[in-house]
């Protein structure tokens, strides 16, 4: 198991990381990877595919940094972790929901340019390395869940904007690949606060 960058307190000063840290579930001790990332990168989504791992999205927060636009990606050993070559995001954005089907990576909402909430899903296809859009959800969020399951995506929780301000969001909405759709299947959850996680389980 490894954990990539994320936010902390390097040089004394709240910010992205570039660090990437390593647990052995026999010995149950951490240690440092040598490989690091390229630049601080925070409020990403990472995840594995064909024996390696990518990484998507975030931001260089507390350093004046803007949102990342290439695509990381590493063997996971002494290797270099490497933006992927001529690949950019369509739509930079972080704190976003991510998910892996059939092949492809979906980017959903989180935030883009300007601090405003992204409403384009990008979808990324891993052995071609190319970009294409599907349907946007019926509501637009930031720090949402999403998980793939069935054939199918989730999505839930995080804030919706409502006369520029940040809610919580409380739909669940479900998308359809091969309808191109996403429909709400409950506007709320009862005793499920939209701040808690998707995961999916079996």
């Amino acid at each position: 198991m490894v954990v990539l960058g994320g936010l902390g307190m390097p040089d004394e000063k709240f910010g992205s990381l570039k660090q990437v840290l390593s647990f052995n579930p026999e010995s149950k001790k951490w240690t440092t990877a040598k490989s690091t990332l390229p630049k601080a990168r925070g409020m990403f989504h990472a995840v594995t595919h064909d024996d390696a791992i990518w990484c998507f999205g975030g931001s260089a927060a507390g350093h004046g940094g803007g949102l990342n636009a290439n695509v990381l990606h590493w063997w996971g050993d002494e290797t270099a972790i490497a933006a992927l070559p001529e690949v950019s995001l369509p739509h930079p954005r972080r704190s976003f929901g991510g998910a892996e089907l059939e092949g492809e990576y979906f980017l959903v909402g989180g935030l883009g340019e300007g601090n405003k909430i992204a409403d384009t899903v990008d979808v990324f296809h891993f052995e071609d390395r190319t970009w294409r859009t599907i349907a946007s959800p019926n509501k637009h969020r930031v720090f949402p869940s999403l998980i793939s399951t069935g054939g199918k995506l989730y999505l839930y929780g995080g804030f919706s904007n409502a006369d520029g301000h940040f809610q919580p969001e409380t739909t669940l909405e479900v998308y359809d690949p091969q309808a191109d759709r996403w429909t709400v299947l409950s506007s709320k959850l009862d005793g499920v606060d939209a701040s808690m996680s998707l995961f999916g389980f079996g």
